[in-house]
C-alpha cells in the first residue's frame, strides 16, 4: 500500500493517519446520523402509517497516502452519499426528509 493495492477505510478512526501508511477514509456524520434515525424513528412511532423513506447525509473525504495520492497531509472534502438502495447524492438531506 499504496503501491500495488489502493486502500480506502470508512469511519475515519482516530488512528488512520497513525497507521505507517495514513488510511484515507470516508468521515461519517455520526452525531447526524444518530439525531436523524432517532427522529424518523420516533415520528414513526407517533404515526405508524408513514411510508418508509431513504435519508441521505453528507460524508467528507479524506484523502490520505493509502489511496495512492500523495497530498502532502490530509485533504477533507464532501464525498457523494449513498442511500440504502444504492443512489448517490452530492446534497445533504434529501427533500423528503427536511
Amino acid at each position: 500500500v499504496p503501491d500495488d493495492v489502493r486502500l480506502v477505510g470508512i469511519d475515519d478512526v482516530e488512528y488512520a493517519p497513525l497507521l505507517p501508511v495514513p488510511l484515507t477514509t470516508l468521515r461519517q456524520p455520526t452525531h447526524q446520523l444518530g439525531a436523524v434515525a432517532l427522529s424518523v424513528m420516533l415520528a414513526r412511532v407517533a404515526q405508524r402509517d408513514l411510508p418508509a423513506r431513504d435519508t441521505r447525509l453528507r460524508c467528507e473525504l479524506v484523502v490520505r497516502d493509502s489511496c495512492g495520492a500523495n497530498a502532502g497531509g490530509a485533504h477533507v472534502g464532501d464525498a457523494p452519499t449513498a442511500s440504502s438502495n444504492g443512489a448517490s447524492d452530492h446534497g445533504g438531506m434529501s427533500a423528503v426528509d427536511r
